[in-house]
């Protein structure tokens, strides 16, 4: 019995031995105090700055010139140190845009004798005897009311911001965008908009094929193409806008949407669905929604219509009907 109770303490203070050691080998750490939190107005700049960039399809470009980044989407241009990757300036190629009565008076005037006739005008003839306060068969700067200016200011606006193709090129310190039938020429350190230059087809500036062809023959030459008016060009892009959205949407879900609306929010059946394919659905320069037509089978099998100014179908100047069939046999021609 006593020889247990022997082994037993031996047992129990081999144990005791082995603890000890054990706790000077790996002595207990101090726990560690609590981190304060960081006042918000001391925090670290984080690294790179983000950004939230509209991005349109089809209509971007960019240019890498000094180490910045020049981002043209949609009508705003961006400066971003490649570097750093962080936004130093943007500038909205909108701002440019400043409509006086005599810039009305020259988009109309075709023989360029600073007024308009009755001929060069496009609208009715209630708006130009309207507009014809003296009854002299002409319309004049003087005559042209404020609420017409802003609303074609308003016009080629909502025109440069949905424009399509972009061209840019850095040189030395100046930035040069092509967007729209527009060159605008900006500083390439804050992006100021030093001038712009609207680029209308002449016979200088067509290709050089149709250049070399020989004329033909006196009294059976073509008129020059009249200038078109801001609601008619704004209809052209917002058709062709809608029109490449509706195929894109074709592409990913293999049929045609329904309506308009599926190309900014999926269908319920929607299978292969990546849009939006438009941010929003434009609505026509008088303020109502683009009509959709769709009918399989037909070429092209979709219809996109306004029906002017007086909301009716048919009609002439203002009142005019546009569709993107029409669109389309004008860029054929």
């Amino acid at each position: 019995m006593n020889w247990r109770i022997a082994l037993l303490f031996l047992v129990v203070i081999a144990a005791l031995g082995v603890a000890y050691l054990s706790a000077q080998e790996n002595p207990p750490q101090p726990r560690p105090e609590p981190v304060p939190p960081i006042p918000p107005g001391e925090r670290p700049e984080p690294r790179g700055t983000r950004v939230q960039i509209p991005m349109v399809s089809g209509e971007c470009a960019m240019e890498i010139a000094g180490g910045k980044i020049y981002l043209v989407s949609g009508s705003t241009v961006y400066k971003i140190d490649s570097e750093k990757m962080e936004l130093e300036k943007k500038r909205d190629l909108t701002e440019a845009v400043a409509v006086t009565a005599e810039d009305i008076i020259k988009r109309l005037d075709r023989n360029d004798d600073g007024k308009i006739s009755k001929s060069e005008w496009q609208g009715t003839e209630q708006t130009f005897a309207k507009l014809d306060t003296n009854s002299d068969g002409f319309v004049t700067k003087d005559e042209i009311p404020p609420d017409m200016v802003e609303r074609t200011a308003t016009a080629l606006k909502r025109l440069a911001a949905r424009a399509g193709r972009i061209l840019i090129k850095v040189d030395g310190p100046n930035l040069y965008i092509f967007k729209g039938g527009v060159i605008y020429k900006l500083k390439s350190d804050d992006l100021q908009i030093v001038k712009t230059l609207t680029v209308e087809e002449t016979q200088e500036l067509r290709t050089p094929e149709r250049a070399t062809k020989p004329l033909a023959p006196e009294g059976t030459q073509k008129k020059p193409l009249a200038k078109e008016n801001p609601q008619e060009l704004m209809v052209k892009m917002d058709m062709r806008a809608i029109s490449d959205a509706i195929r894109m949407c074709f592409m990913d879900m293999g049929r045609y949407p329904k309506s308009l609306d599926e190309l900014c929010n999926a269908p319920a059946d929607a299978q292969n669905w990546r849009g939006p394919y438009l941010e929003s659905l434009p609505k026509d320069p008088w303020g109502r929604p683009y009509i959709y037509e769709f009918k399989e089978g037909s070429t092209p099998p979709f219809t996109i219509k306004t029906y002017g100014r007086d909301g009716k179908k048919g009609g002439t100047g203002e009142d005019k009907d546009y569709s993107n069939l029409d669109t389309s046999k004008e860029e054929g021609k």
